[in-house]
């Protein structure tokens, strides 16, 4: 074990050595505190400069205009004009009413697209 008296002993007799060891280590961290800080605050002013720069590059949305399209789109009806109602002829022309056979035969294929499914699953 140690011995507390050696200890006692040893810190009265080496006592100007160990407080000026100790006060050069406050020293050193004093200095090394400082340099860290003075380094972030020199990086963050250097972050703000940068920032600074890249917004008075930047153009303003007001400003900012585009060079006309080269290939424009040609004269065309990009849409139809929406009627309230059908007339009867035009129901008749565009949409046609499924039979039962139009419909079981899509069911038909529906179950065995399922069928398919359920059967690849392990």
């Amino acid at each position: 074990m140690i011995d507390r008296e050696a200890i006692v002993s040893y810190m009265e007799d080496h006592r100007d050595s160990l407080m000026r060891v100790a006060a050069v280590s406050v020293a050193v961290l004093v200095i090394v505190i400082g340099l860290l800080v003075r380094l972030g605050l020199a990086e963050a002013k250097a972050a703000r400069e940068a920032e600074s720069e890249r917004l008075a590059r930047a153009i303003p949305p007001d400003e900012l205009w585009f060079l006309p399209d080269p290939l424009g789109m040609p004269d065309i009806q990009l849409s139809r004009e929406q009627r309230e109602r059908w007339s009867a002829q035009e129901r008749d022309l565009w949409y046609d009413t499924p039979d039962a056979g139009e419909i079981g035969a899509l069911r038909e294929a529906g179950r065995r697209q399922i069928d398919d499914l359920l059967e690849s699953v392990p």
